[in-house]
């Protein structure tokens, strides 16, 4: 947190589009965040499908009883091998989707911030060049100072000084 205000105090005014819509420090550290999350995830899921089938494979072995001279014969119960095999495919795609997750929830917050502050510097660049800018619809190189007056019936554009409008008839207050 602490280095996005560092990043802030350093601010400059964009000279061009490309400038304003370029990706800062902050956000590339995002983007880079979720990929790493998503690899570790990948490599997680991977290490727990392998100790799945290890501990899968020794859980299948169970005792068969002894032998005459007392050791212990083992047979092998695929049903048990199965079961085991199935419930550590599971943990691991849980943890893997746990992880994707929060791989999204980074990469939006990534994009989140790259827009706004994309947006922020396109305003401050167009603001900059002394171009009107219509905020209230969003819109740049429009010119609202203007008093044009329209008929609240028929939307015909009337005088400033007019009562009625002049295509209706109907009065304006």
């Amino acid at each position: 947190m602490a280095n996005m205000f560092k990043e802030t105090s350093k601010h400059k005014s964009p000279v061009s589009v490309e400038d304003s819509v370029k990706t800062d420090k902050v956000i590339s550290e995002l983007w880079s965040w979720c990929s790493g999350v998503e690899t570790l995830g990948k490599i997680l899921f991977v290490i727990l499908i392998i100790i799945g089938i290890i501990t899968s494979i020794i859980a299948g072995f169970e005792p068969d009883g002894t032998s005459y001279y007392g050791e212990v014969k083992y047979k092998f119960n695929f049903g048990t091998f199965f079961m085991n095999l199935v419930d550590a495919a599971i943990c691991a795609f849980i943890e893997y989707c746990i992880y994707h997750v929060v791989a999204l929830l980074i990469g939006s917050l990534a994009s989140i911030t790259q827009h706004t502050k994309a947006t922020a510097k396109l305003l401050e660049y167009q603001l900059s060049k002394d171009e009107p800018v219509d905020v209230a619809n969003g819109e740049i190189g429009v010119d609202n100072t203007s008093s044009q007056r329209f008929c609240k019936i028929c939307g015909t554009e009337i005088s400033e000084d007019a009562d009625f409008c002049p295509n209706c008839g109907t009065y304006q207050s």
